[in-house]
């Protein structure tokens, strides 16, 4: 009884001492988003990986952009009628660092509005040609 209680009141401490933003969480890959420098145009994403993988971390250009609404998660309208193109190109995140790419979302999405978002992007866990694992993460930001 004196455990539970014990585990309870600690689980209270840390529960009250995490207030605000709640750091990302690496997963088995271990990698983690991060937003720096946001305006209502763009941003800097942080890609960190941490960690021994079987394989080449990679993504693209695409990113998806979500919006905060009564506290759900809703994918913002883009620009236009057509259907986003994105470039073709493959940006490494190399094992055990942080890699850093400059985004600029006005041509898909204009100026954002204040407000909580989050910026979503794949990346793919890639072992030899055809042979790859493909995972979405977030990178939560706030616009002022």
């Amino acid at each position: 009884m004196k455990k539970t209680v014990a585990v309870l009141m600690l689980l209270c401490l840390l529960l009250t001492a995490c207030q605000g933003e709640v750091p990302p969480v690496a997963d088995e890959w271990g990698v983690t988003l991060s937003a720096t420098e946001v305006t209502p145009k763009g941003m800097t994403l942080v890609m960190e990986q941490k960690g021994d993988l079987e394989g080449e971390l990679q993504t693209g250009s695409a990113f998806i952009i979500e919006k905060k609404v009564d506290g759900e998660w809703a994918e913002i309208p883009t620009l236009g009628e057509e259907p986003i193109v994105w470039t073709a190109i493959a940006y490494l995140v190399p094992q055990n660092t942080a890699t850093e790419l400059e985004t600029n979302w006005t041509f898909v999405y204009g100026t954002l509005e204040p407000g909580s978002y989050r910026l979503g992007k794949t990346l793919a866990l890639r072992r030899s040609p055809g042979d790859y694992d493909e995972k979405t993460y977030y990178a939560e930001f706030t616009v002022e």
